[in-house]
């Protein structure tokens, strides 16, 4: 078990060493969900109008075609990661 202390301003301080997630990333929003028995750590996700403009694309764009290739992927990941 990893322990920490919470400082003067009562902040927690995660160790480096606490198990995170694959997906979090330094410098990712996290949310501190509380629990009956103690506090879990979320990602904060992002809405998808939130990424509107985010990558730059040339031409107009086949959406039916994008759907199916994001369907594909994400069937491909669940397969092989057991979710």
């Amino acid at each position: 078990m990893v322990t920490a202390k919470v400082s003067q301003d009562g902040q927690p301080a995660v160790p480096r060493a606490a198990p995170l997630h694959p997906s979090h990333r330094e410098g990712d929003p996290v949310a501190f969900v509380e629990r009956d028995e103690g506090v879990v750590l979320r990602p904060v996700t992002k809405a998808l109008l939130d990424m509107w403009g985010s990558v730059s694309v040339d031409g107009p764009q086949d959406f039916g075609s994008i759907r199916e290739q994001v369907r594909a992927v994400r069937t491909r990941s669940r397969s092989t990661s057991g979710f």
